[in-house]
């Protein structure tokens, strides 16, 4: 059995789809706390899904507050269950 990959243009950029689904770059951007692990657990929430990370920013607002802008390659199912993810952590403000 011969196992082929599909490779589908969105948005200037090249994506391979998995399973037949349309993959499209996601923009994530997260409002949080700042806390020593924030970061580590955000990425971790997103590798366990599998799915991969093009970008990753990290800014701090003021001395409380920072905001995190992560790109990640997904369909978007996956990306409404990735947001519906990071929202539950506890040091997350909000979540676009």
């Amino acid at each position: 059995m011969r196992i082929r990959s599909l490779r589908v243009r969105i948005g200037g950029r090249w994506g391979i789809s998995k399973n037949g689904k349309q993959m499209a770059q996601k923009i994530i951007r997260i409002e949080t706390v700042n806390s020593p692990t924030i970061l580590q657990r955000i990425i971790q929430t997103i590798k366990r899904r599998r799915i991969n990370i093009h970008q990753f920013t990290a800014q701090e607002k003021d001395g409380d507050t920072g905001h995190v802008e992560v790109v990640v390659d997904a369909d978007t199912e996956q990306a409404r269950l990735l947001t519906a993810q990071i929202e539950k952590q506890v040091d997350v403000i909000k979540v676009n």
